[in-house]
């Protein structure tokens, strides 16, 4: 378990894009598509006052002139000397994606999300001691190919998840992602917003079918798959959750979130 006492120093991203608080939200949508990175820090005067995920953004309503500082969310921070534990223990009390580093000085010198703790999991094969079924979810949440996009936008909301597998006869057949609504709706939304947008628009937008928007094809995993598998999904892909099948369909789901759960319980009571 002394892995997981090394500091973040060592985990942590160093080169950390930010948005200052007065920058609009199509600006921060903007770095989080073009650096593949899903949490913001907002600064304010150089200093750092909050973050924003794509999932604030969502919750907002989006407009895209809207300040990137009214909807920033502030959050506790860790120190560079911290271990990858009290980060685990951080993200999972706090239930935030990402976390911001902050030195003696409080500069911001880093970040460290539920990704960055994955993927030293996986690279020190601490994931191959669990199989799938010793931490997936069998609370599953999907929406059907025909429900609107407005439904799987509530749903992603109320329920504070970034992605919804779609059944269809009891088959998955793809998955509906915050980033799905947010690049393929929302840039719509916005091309409209320029030229002057018609009355009634938007709700035609969040009216059409999830299938429209969809991702595919489906990473999956099967109950009895070892959970290194899925940290290894998540890493090459990019996705925040994946979904587990048997012979009758989807059974459950993996969130990066319950693998970091799984590091702060296990490590932490085998410490102590």
């Amino acid at each position: 378990m002394e892995d997981f006492l090394k500091e973040i120093s060592s985990i942590m991203v160093r080169d950390v894009f930010t948005i200052d608080y007065n920058e609009t939200i199509n600006k921060a949508l903007s770095i989080m598509r073009d650096y593949d990175i899903s949490v913001l820090p907002v600064l304010k005067n150089g200093k750092l006052i909050g973050l924003i995920d794509r999932l604030q953004i969502l919750k907002s309503g989006f407009s895209p002139t809207t300040k990137a500082g009214s909807i920033a969310e502030s959050s506790p921070s860790l120190h560079p000397k911290d271990t990858v534990l009290d980060a685990a223990r951080m993200l999972v009390i706090h239930k935030f994606e990402a976390l911001p580093v902050l030195n003696d000085k409080k500069k911001l010198v880093g970040i460290v999300a539920r990704y960055d703790i994955v993927k030293y999991a996986h690279s020190i094969r601490w994931l191959d001691k669990f199989k799938v079924k010793d931490v997936m979810s069998t609370n599953l949440i999907t929406v059907s190919p025909n429900d609107s996009i407005g439904k799987a936008r509530k749903m992603l909301v109320n329920h504070a998840i970034r992605q919804l597998p779609v059944v269809d006869g009891g088959r998955l057949i793809g998955i509906v992602s915050i980033r799905d609504i947010l690049e393929r709706v929302y840039s719509i939304k916005l091309k409209r917003a320029r030229m002057g947008e018609v009355v009634g628009e938007t709700e035609s937008i969040f009216s059409r079918s999830v299938k429209s928007i969809m991702s595919r094809p489906v990473f999956f995993v099967n109950i009895e798959d070892k959970l290194s598998k899925v940290g290894e999904i998540m890493i090459e892909k990019g996705v925040f959750s994946t979904p587990v099948v048997d012979k009758k369909g989807p059974v459950g789901i993996v969130t990066r979130g319950d693998i970091v759960r799984l590091i702060a319980s296990r490590v932490l009571e085998i410490t102590l």
